[in-house]
C-alpha cells in the first residue's frame, strides 16, 4: 500500500478517536444552544442577547448555521436539550471532515518527504480545533480553495469562496482582506474585480439574512450580532504573543493604553497596516504573503484562542513545503511548532505542575523566544528572492470541486435556515428551566463562575456551574419545584465544599444524588469553597421534583 495511504488512514483513525474519546468542550455548547434556539424559537432569533447567560451567537451567519445545521440534524437522532447533551462530540464531525479533506489535498496528494513534515507540524493544532469543535479549520479551507481558484484564474469562483469564509467567523477577515488586496492589485480590471467582489457579497448577504429578512427584524439582529462581537472581546484571549508580556496582562486589557489608544488598538493597526504593505508588494506571490502576514498576525494575534495558532502554522508549512530547501527554517519552525504545542496544551501544565496553566516565569520565556524565533521567520521568508513553486501551488483542488463546495454549503445554509428541528418539550433539568423562568436572581460576579458543560464520557455531557473558590449564585423557587437533586465534583482538587445556604456539604472528588427540599418561596444560596488557585467545584445533572 502507498505509505501516504497509510499516513492518511492513520491520521483518521487518530482524529476520529481523539474527536470521540476526549472531550474538550470550550465553545460546542454555545453551538448546540445556537441550534436549540434556532429549532426552539426559529434562526431570526439567534443573536438575541437576552438568552441563556453568556451564551449568545457571537459568529456571522455562516459559522451560526454550521452549529445549526449539525444540531438539527442531530435532534433527528435525539430531541435536543439544553440540561443534557449526551452526543455533544456530534459538533465536531464537520470540521473533521473538513480537516481530512483538507490535509489530503494540500499534504498527501504530492506524497512527498516534505509534504509529510509539514503537515507534522500543522497536525496537533488542526486535531486541536477538532477537539473544540471550531470551525477555523473550514475557514483554513476556504481560503485555500479560494486562492487556488483565483491562481487558475477563476476568478468569480474565488471571489465567492473568500466571501464565504468571512461568514464563518470573524477571525477570517484579515487574511481575506490581505488576498482580496493582492489579487485586485494584479488585476488589470479593477472595476469589473470589485463589481464581481460586490454582487458575490450582496447575494450572500441576501442568502445568509433570509430569515431575519423575512421576520423583519434584520436591523436588531444585526446590531445584536454586532454587540455579541464586542461582548465576547474576539480580539483577546489567553495571549502568548508581544501583548501577553505586558507585565500583569496575560489577558489583553483593552484599558492598557498609551496617548489614549489601547495597546489592542495599536496592535490591530499593525496587523492592517502590515497586510497593506505585504499586499502591495507585486514581485511576491500570494504564499510568501500568507507566510509574511501569518508571522505578523502570530505576534500581535494570535491568542485569540488556542485553536487559532492554526492559521500561522498551516501558512508556514505550505511555505515551507513549496520554497526553496531552507534548513534554518525547518529547524525553526519546528521549534516553534513545539513550543507552542507546550503553551496552549493545558493537558502538560496539568500533567507537570497540576494547574491549568503553566508558570508566569516559564510563560514569559517561551513567549520570548517565541517572538524571537518567528522573527527569524520573517526575515528568511522576507530576504528570500525568488520563491519556487509548481503551478497552482500543487494543490489540486479543482474548479468543479470548488463549485461542489460552494453548492453544499449551500444547502447547509438552506437547511439551517428552513428545515425543521425537534426539541424536548418536558425537561427536569434544573438548570434549563431556571434559565428560562428568571429563577436565577444572583451570580458573583467578582469570582470565576462558569455556565458550561460538565463532561463525565463522551456520550455524557450535563449543563452546569463551575464554581472557583467563594464563588456564588442565588436561586428563588417561583413555584416549579418541591425537591433538588444534582451531583458534584471537585476539579484540580481532591476535596473542596459546598454551602447551601448554612449548611456545608463536603466534595470529595464525586458526590451524587444531593438532594435539598426547595419550596416554592425559597431561596438557595449555593457558594464554593476550594481554597486552592485555579481549583473548583462543578455542579451538574440537576434534576427536580
Amino acid at each position: 500500500m502507498d505509505k501516504k495511504i497509510i499516513f492518511f488512514i492513520l491520521f483518521i483513525v487518530v482524529a476520529i478517536s481523539a474527536s470521540i474519546a476526549i472531550t474538550i468542550q470550550y465553545d460546542i455548547y454555545s453551538y448546540h444552544i445556537w441550534a436549540y434556539t434556532a429549532i426552539k424559537e426559529g434562526v431570526n432569533e439567534i443573536y438575541n442577547i437576552n438568552k441563556y447567560f453568556d451564551r449568545v451567537c457571537d459568529y456571522p451567519p455562516l459559522g451560526a448555521y454550521i452549529s445549526i445545521f449539525q444540531g438539527k440534524v442531530l435532534s433527528f437522532f435525539s430531541p435536543l436539550k439544553i440540561g443534557s447533551i449526551p452526543m455533544l462530540f456530534f459538533y465536531k464531525l464537520l470540521p473533521l471532515l473538513f480537516i481530512f479533506i483538507l490535509f489530503y489535498k494540500s499534504f498527501f496528494h504530492s506524497g512527498s518527504k516534505r509534504i509529510l513534515f509539514s503537515y507534522l507540524l500543522c497536525t496537533p493544532f488542526a486535531v486541536s480545533t477538532v477537539l473544540n469543535g471550531q470551525f477555523d479549520i473550514i475557514i483554513v479551507f476556504l481560503i485555500l480553495m479560494s486562492i487556488v481558484q483565483m491562481e487558475k484564474k477563476n476568478q468569480k469562483t474565488g471571489i465567492v469562496l473568500l466571501v464565504l469564509a468571512l461568514f464563518v467567523k470573524q477571525t477570517a477577515f484579515f487574511f481575506v482582506f490581505l488576498i482580496f488586496l493582492h489579487y485586485f492589485i494584479e488585476d488589470g480590471h479593477k472595476k469589473k474585480f470589485l463589481l464581481k467582489s460586490l454582487i458575490a457579497g450582496l447575494t450572500a448577504f441576501l442568502i445568509f439574512f433570509a430569515p431575519f429578512i423575512i421576520k423583519g427584524n434584520i436591523v436588531s439582529s444585526i446590531k445584536d450580532l454586532i454587540a455579541n462581537t464586542l461582548y465576547s472581546s474576539p480580539f483577546s484571549g489567553y495571549a502568548f504573543n508581544i501583548l501577553s508580556l505586558i507585565k500583569n496582562s496575560k489577558y489583553i486589557d483593552f484599558n492598557y493604553n498609551v496617548l489614549n489608544i489601547s495597546f489592542l488598538s495599536y496592535s490591530l493597526l499593525a496587523v492592517v497596516a502590515a497586510a497593506i504593505l505585504i499586499s502591495i508588494k507585486k514581485e511576491w506571490d500570494i504564499l510568501k504573503k500568507m507566510a509574511l502576514f501569518s508571522i505578523v498576525w502570530f505576534n500581535f494575534l494570535v491568542g485569540l484562542r488556542e485553536q487559532h495558532i492554526l492559521y500561522p502554522f498551516f501558512f508556514l508549512s505550505i511555505y515551507l513545503y513549496y520554497s526553496k530547501k531552507n534548513i534554518l527554517w525547518i529547524a525553526v519552525l519546528s521549534v516553534l511548532s513545539i513550543l507552542n504545542f507546550i503553551l496552549y496544551n493545558p493537558l502538560i501544565a496539568l500533567a507537570v505542575f497540576k494547574e491549568p496553566t503553566l508558570p508566569d516565569t516559564m510563560l514569559i520565556i517561551f513567549t520570548l523566544i517565541q517572538v524571537a524565533l518567528s522573527s527569524i521567520l520573517f526575515i528568511i521568508a522576507l530576504k528570500e528572492k525568488k520563491h519556487t513553486r509548481k503551478e497552482n501551488a500543487g494543490i489540486s483542488f479543482s474548479k468543479r470541486e470548488s463549485i461542489r463546495m460552494i453548492i453544499f454549503l449551500l444547502f447547509i445554509i438552506l437547511f439551517a435556515e428552513f428545515a425543521p428541528g425537534f426539541h424536548s418539550k418536558e425537561e427536569k433539568e434544573f438548570f434549563s428551566h431556571a434559565i428560562l423562568k428568571k429563577n436565577i436572581i444572583e451570580i458573583s460576579n467578582d469570582k470565576y463562575i462558569d455556565l458550561n458543560v460538565i463532561s463525565l464520557s463522551s456520550f455524557e455531557n450535563y449543563l452546569g456551574l463551575r464554581m472557583a473558590d467563594n464563588a456564588y449564585f442565588k436561586a428563588e423557587n417561583k413555584g416549579d419545584y418541591q425537591e433538588l437533586i444534582f451531583d458534584a465534583k471537585c476539579e484540580f482538587i481532591e476535596k473542596g465544599a459546598l454551602i447551601i445556604n448554612n449548611d456545608t456539604i463536603l466534595i470529595e472528588n464525586t458526590v451524587e444524588n444531593i438532594s435539598l427540599p426547595f419550596l416554592t418561596g425559597d431561596t438557595l444560596v449555593f457558594k464554593s469553597v476550594s481554597d486552592k488557585k485555579y481549583s473548583q467545584i462543578a455542579l451538574y445533572n440537576f434534576r427536580f421534583k
